[in-house]
């Protein structure tokens, strides 16, 4: 998403800012009332935030353009992007074991939201659309997007006694 963002905003002649709150909100609120304070023209909110919707509604009121990515709070006066995460994770499942992978493992956020629980009963069909029984053993789910616990979760995967071939993440 930001190299898509990036370059669509240098085209047009714009630079953009990126800040990462690495899921603090106090963090957060501080950045953005930085970006409010340099009069940015438009806040782009992306990923897994812990944008609280109350801070939201404050950015608008503002005055400055939000859009949010992926997560929309429910919030007026936002515009949003969102995805079909569901289909997605069906799609990738579906390649993948088309490809011939039929241990799949899955690597997962805690399922807390729609995105989450969406991205997994895409692996879920997609695997019982094939026939292959849901096997436990390959099937992780993580407390935040980071590369430690990434990491810490495919290592855990691959040391079971028959690891999946492919790992859904």
């Amino acid at each position: 998403i930001g190299d898509a963002v990036d370059t669509s905003a240098e085209n047009l002649g714009y630079l953009v800012l990126t800040v990462v709150a690495q899921n603090d909100s106090a963090k957060e609120r501080a950045l953005l009332e930085d970006l409010v304070s340099r009069m940015a023209e438009a806040i782009i909110i992306t990923g897994d935030t812990a944008c609280k919707p109350e801070l939201i509604e404050w950015l608008v009121k503002t005055g400055t353009p939000v859009v949010m990515i992926e997560r929309p709070r429910n919030v007026s006066g936002i515009d949003k992007i969102l995805f079909d995460n569901q289909e997605g994770s069906w799609q990738a499942t579906r390649h993948l074991l088309a490809h011939g992978h039929h241990r799949i493992g899955f690597i997962g956020k805690i399922r807390d939201s729609n995105v989450e629980n969406d991205r997994y009963d895409g692996y879920v069909n997609a695997l019982k659309d094939a026939d292959i029984k849901l096997d436990q053993q390959l099937i992780r789910f993580i407390q935040y997007y980071s590369s430690g616990c990434g990491y810490k979760a495919c290592r855990d995967i691959m040391t079971i006694p028959d690891p999946p071939t492919a790992i859904f993440a």
